[in-house]
This record gives structure tokens, C-alpha cells and sequence, in this order.
């Protein structure tokens, strides 16, 4: 009787230790502009001398904004490293980057699966750092390959950027 009561708390134990861990994701949408391939060129006429005469319009390329959903990752679990990364990812909830990015790099050492970086990357595409945002996006799936958070993240930051990564 006395070692059923050690495993009941073994098996909470088992129970809570996997769950604390574990990490939860919030969505903050981006508003991105795509330049779309070709140019918009078309022909204007004119009726002088009752003739029809065929005149270029100025040539503009198209864009198109395009909402997209980026994930920032929280820490489920009670440490202070934990804690400053779920502010900062409130703060970057509501706009302020600038202190989400501080709470980061704060804690960047502390935490090696990647949600630092990812959070990183997020902000600075969203400051149109973009050279940076996609060395983080890069270091962050290369610490968890298999996040399925951070490869949406990262190929929608592809897509949305093709041919213009710049500092």
C-alpha cells in the first residue's frame, strides 16, 4: 500500500513533466506587398485627324498585399527564462517590437530549440530587417527541423521575399 502511493506521484509526475514542457504558438499576421512578374503596359487611343493612334501608358509593376500568419513561439512551462519569453511575445502581440526584441536577445543563450530564433526572425520582419529575419528563420530550423511552425514560418518568408533580401 505504501508504494502505490510513491507511484501515483511518479506517475503525476511523468504526466506534468512533458506537458510543462512543451511549447504553444500564438499567430500574428503580416501584411506583406508581392510584386507580381510582368509589368502592366497597355494601349490608349486617341482621335486626332479621326485617325485611331496606339499610345503606351506609363509602365507600373503590380502589387498585390497579401495577409500571411506567422507563428511566435511560447514556453509552457514556470522558469524566468520562460516568463520573459512569453512577454515578449505580448509585446510583439501588441506592436511593440522593439522590447519584444530586447526580451529576446535576452534570452537567446538560455533557450536552444529554435523559439528564440523564430521569434527573432518574426520581428525582424516585421521591422523589414530582412536580411536578419532570414538568418534567423534559418538558425531556428536548424535547431528543430521538424517544427512544422518554423518551415511555415520560413517558407512563407521565402515566398513572400523572393529576389529582394536585403539589409
Amino acid at each position: 500500500m505504501r508504494y502505490l502511493r510513491l507511484y501515483k506521484y511518479i506517475l503525476l509526475l511523468l504526466i506534468l513533466i512533458p506537458f510543462a514542457s512543451c511549447s504553444s504558438y500564438k499567430e500574428i499576421v503580416i501584411d506583406n506587398k508581392v510584386i507580381l512578374s510582368g509589368v502592366s503596359s497597355g494601349y490608349s487611343f486617341t482621335n486626332s485627324e479621326s485617325e485611331k493612334k496606339p499610345e503606351f501608358k506609363s509602365v507600373k509593376q503590380k502589387s498585390l498585399l497579401i495577409k500571411s500568419a506567422k507563428y511566435l513561439a511560447c514556453l509552457n512551462n514556470f522558469t524566468p527564462e520562460a516568463k520573459i519569453m512569453n512577454r515578449g511575445v505580448d509585446e510583439a502581440l501588441r506592436g511593440n517590437y522593439i522590447e519584444a526584441e530586447i526580451l529576446f536577445n535576452e534570452i537567446k543563450d538560455n533557450i536552444n530549440d529554435g523559439s528564440v530564433e523564430n521569434n527573432l526572425a518574426v520581428i525582424y520582419e516585421l521591422t523589414k530587417r530582412k536580411k536578419n529575419a532570414m538568418e534567423m528563420y534559418t538558425n531556428a530550423l536548424i535547431k528543430s527541423p521538424d517544427n512544422p511552425q518554423f518551415k511555415s514560418n520560413l517558407l512563407s518568408f521565402i515566398n513572400h521575399n523572393k529576389y529582394k533580401i536585403e539589409n
